[in-house]
């Protein structure tokens, strides 16, 4: 694959994440994708665990919305740094816990995220990595996603 073609395929799913059409981003994933968060020590696989593990964090903050900084491709792969804003103004739903109240705080969480994808362009594997103090709910025991 072209990188600039791996390229275009990371900004698209960077743009559909801004719009929380989490179909589109479904539909840039290989069926069988995994996905290992780093920052929080946790894998998931399928398109259905990979949007899970994002979508409670943007729908506690609706309007977060992630900017490419950076982004290095080489052939399938694409590392992709980003810098996500948002406030939290909605709750943040926490599977077998209370959910945390909205805090009304704005928070900025750098992420790079190193993507390969297939030849026909659907990611395969995504590896991310960021700082958990930068997400407050993250560093608590219960985590995030």
């Amino acid at each position: 694959m072209d990188k600039q073609i791996a390229r275009d395929h990371a900004d698209a799913i960077l743009e559909a994440w801004n719009r929380r059409d989490y179909d589109e981003i479904a539909s840039h994933l290989t069926s069988d994708v995994v996905l290992v968060d780093h920052t929080r020590g946790r894998t998931s696989t399928g398109p259905g665990g990979y949007v899970a593990r994002f979508r409670r964090l943007l729908d506690a903050f609706p309007d977060m919305r992630g900017e490419s900084v950076s982004v290095l491709a080489e052939g399938n792969l694409v590392v992709q740094e980003t810098i996500w804003h948002g406030r939290h103004t909605a709750p943040l739903v926490l599977s077998g816990y209370d959910n945390v109240a909205p805090t009304n705080d704005v928070m900025t969480m750098h992420l790079v995220t190193y993507m390969e994808f297939d030849d026909d362009g659907h990611a395969k594997v995504l590896r991310t990595y960021g700082l958990p103090g930068e997400v407050p709910l993250a560093a608590q025991p219960v985590g995030v996603g």
